[in-house]
Formats: structure tokens, sequence, C-alpha cells
């Protein structure tokens, strides 16, 4: 049990160190439950080993604070990239001044030098 229960761990974790799909994310996990379900490894689901249920809330709670972890890295990026969204934006209208200043400045010297 151990080893089909580790073996699953893997391939979640695997899953969820990349960007994560949820649908791969629940594929997994069906996957395992089926498994687990059809295999001879756990005798009785209803009362299930102390082991087997200790492996599983212990995976569960490092895979939601992996979860967890991702969410908010995401959310900083996702606040840090509007910051620079906004500062490029400001940064193109600057430029457009810019470049408009240096038009202007360019007639008026043709204008003087003719």
């Amino acid at each position: 049990l151990k080893r089909a229960v580790d073996s699953h761990v893997l391939r979640l974790t695997s899953i969820l160190d990349g960007p994560v799909s949820f649908d791969r994310l629940a594929s997994a996990i069906q996957a395992m439950d089926v498994e687990l379900r059809n295999s001879d490894l756990m005798p009785s689901l209803a009362v299930p080993a102390d082991g087997a249920y200790n492996v599983l809330r212990t995976s569960l709670t490092e895979t939601q604070k992996r979860c967890q972890d991702l969410n908010t890295e995401m959310l900083r990026i996702a606040e840090a990239n509007e910051e620079l969204h906004t500062s490029l934006r400001s940064m193109k209208g600057t430029n457009r001044r810019l470049v408009e200043e240096v038009q202007k400045q360019t007639e008026e010297l043709s204008h003087l030098t003719q």
C-alpha cells in the first residue's frame, strides 16, 4: 500500500512542480482512487488502516500546502505583472510625448535654418 501511495504522491508532486493543470491533477487523483479501490492493497475502504490513513492525510496536507504556496506565488507575480504593465503604459505615454517634442523642435530648427 505504501509503495502504491508513494507512487501516486510522486505523480501528484510532479504535476504540482510545473504549471498546474487542474485537469491533470484531477485525473491523477481519480487514478489513485481507482487503483486503491480496485486493489487488494486495502482490505476495507470503510475502515482504513491507521498507517494508510496517516499517509493519505499527510499527503493531502502537503499537497494543500503546496497549492496554497503556489496560489500565493501566483498572486504575487500577478500583482508584480500589473505594476510592470502600468509602468510600461506610463513609459509609452512619456515616450510618445518626447517623440512629439523632438518632432516639433526638428521642425522649428529646419524652419530657422531656411
